[in-house]
């Protein structure tokens, strides 16, 4: 039988190791390597892989490979701060142990629709992980470091909110998705890149620039740099010491 081999993609290395320990635990046919950077994931075999558990930030930077690979990307992401993405799998990885026992358990039947039990409460048989935050969600202090391990050593973490039958908890604000495309330019943005310079980034007309922005403006009800800066921070979808 083919052993599947599954990529974590995240320069916080307790984050790596947590998360190699619970998938190699709940699916010991696989093989689980550890990449701290995107680089080091290129420069062994990126396309050999059932599934990718990358870092956002990671995801944020090389959005184009692995879009091209969705869905065997799966951002990780922690508590309050789970990025807005349509269409995106998230893990929370800032949730209890059981929580990412229970998630990563469904990764045998992910991207596998025909494998897939179907949930009482699901309205169709997708086989895959929810496109939104997965678990119970726990809020993460500003700029510190996902840590699996000890996480889940903590056990179960208090709710903050009513639970939504995709698996996340209202947290009292209101949470816009933005699309990979806009989650692009809104970073490149915050880089201090003008409309020009982000179409030759993206390879993308100025047209198409213009109007991601004029929907980011709208979505988001910022229109100023500074503010745009402040909300991916808090967002989750870049670093503060990246910009």
């Amino acid at each position: 039988m083919h052993s599947p081999e599954i990529a974590i993609i995240d320069p916080n290395t307790l984050t790596c190791l947590g998360l190699q320990h619970l998938i190699q635990e709940l699916l010991p046919q696989a093989v689980v390597r550890v990449f701290p950077s995107f680089a080091a994931l290129t420069d062994d075999t990126p396309d050999m892989y059932a599934h990718y558990f990358v870092a956002a930030q990671v995801y944020f930077e090389h959005t184009n490979f692995f879009r091209e690979r969705h869905p065997k990307a799966i951002v990780l992401a922690g508590g309050a701060h789970l990025p807005h993405l349509s269409g995106v799998p998230q893990l929370n990885i800032f949730q209890s142990e059981d929580g990412l026992r229970r998630d990563i358990g469904g990764l045998h039947d992910y991207g596998h629709p025909h494998r897939a039990p179907k949930h009482p409460t699901d309205g169709d048989n997708t086989g895959s992980f929810p496109t939104h935050g997965i678990g119970s969600g726990h809020a993460a202090q500003p700029g510190a470091a996902p840590e699996v391990s000890a996480q889940a050593a903590a056990g179960p973490l208090p709710p903050t909110g009513p639970i939504h039958p995709a698996g996340r908890r209202e947290t009292g604000r209101n949470e816009t998705e933005l699309s990979p495309r806009e989650v692009e330019v809104l970073i490149l943005i915050t880089r201090g890149l003008i409309n020009k310079e982000i179409a030759e980034r993206l390879h993308i007309s100025l047209t198409t620039v213009i109007s991601h922005r004029k929907n980011l403006t709208e979505k988001l009800g910022i229109k100023s740099v500074s503010g745009l800066t402040v909300y991916a921070v808090m967002n989750g979808y870049i670093e503060a010491d990246k910009i």
